[in-house]
């Protein structure tokens, strides 16, 4: 098995760029493995594909606002996103960088929100482990000066 037997055509117009304005009138593709079929729904129809003894399991996890735009202290443009925080002292994080350059450690990022931070571990794959100079709620500030990460097929600005 190679991952391109995965590989099919999703022509553009077939993907939201914005959520439904009523949430519930979503598209549902509801998938009956006894019965092999498979069909279209509306997300507001969901309880009607349920049988007794189903159980629905719902992920109520939160995106937070992990990509910050900034500059590195010489000036180059910088965009930083979060990957998972670090079991480091202060606000570390793994994070991947993207820049003309890539960010040595030592490297000062100045970004959103007079938020402060410093390369301390680089490589060449992108990522990084970065300090962030912040004392207060860090994700109450990702809330304010973060921005939420969009997959590379949504066009539009978060």
């Amino acid at each position: 098995m190679y991952v391109t037997d995965f590989d099919y055509e999703l022509p553009e117009q077939l993907i939201a760029q914005y959520p439904t304005e009523q949430r519930d009138a979503s598209r549902l593709m509801v998938v009956d493995p006894q019965r092999q079929t498979i069909v279209s729904d509306q997300f507001c129809h969901i309880e009607d594909h349920f049988q007794s003894g189903d159980v629905l399991v719902v992920n109520n996890t939160r995106v937070i606002p992990a990509r910050l735009l900034g500059h590195k202290e010489s000036g180059g443009k910088v965009e930083v996103f979060l990957v998972r925080k670090l079991d480091l002292p202060g606000e570390c994080w793994l994070c991947l960088t993207k820049s003309s350059k890539n960010p040595r450690p030592g490297t000062k990022l100045l970004l959103a929100g007079d938020l402060n931070a410093t390369v301390i571990v680089g490589g060449e794959s992108g990522y990084r482990h970065i300090r962030f100079d912040y004392d207060g709620d860090f994700l109450a500030l990702l809330d304010e000066v973060g921005k939420l990460p969009l997959p590379p097929y949504i066009t539009r600005d978060p």
